[in-house]
């Protein structure tokens, strides 16, 4: 099982990476890309995603991850962009260092931190 998930989610950050969602640069480092075992997910197709990105609507997942990591420093489990009601949403599941799950909520157009709080 632990095998599939890896799986699933190298895929998905590959799909990330192939939109421009989480693009690769020079300045990426280890500490900006979620590690090889969170869980990256959207509804929308990769097309949609590249389309958000390279239009402006959509901040990279990159430029989201370097601000929450400012306030919430720890490992990222999971990344979701959701479309609710004509907004998107990044959604990230954060461990800090004592074990607990913080989940927060960033506007992907503006990166404002929108909400955040124990994942229970």
């Amino acid at each position: 099982m632990k095998l599939n998930s890896i799986a699933i989610t190298v895929t998905c950050i590959a799909g990330l990476l192939m939109t421009g969602l989480l693009p690769v640069t020079a300045e990426t480092t280890r500490d900006t890309v979620p590690r090889e075992d969170a869980v990256v997910s959207t509804d929308l197709g990769p097309d949609t995603v590249r389309t958000l990105r390279e239009s402006g609507d959509i901040l990279s997942l990159e430029s989201v991850l370097e601000k929450v990591r400012q306030e919430y420093p720890g490992r990222i489990i999971e990344i979701e962009l959701e479309d609710e009601d004509g907004r998107m949403i990044y959604e990230l599941e954060v461990v800090d260092d004592d074990g607990i799950v913080n989940e927060i909520e960033v506007d992907a157009t503006t990166g404002d931190i929108l909400k955040t709080g124990r994942d229970t």
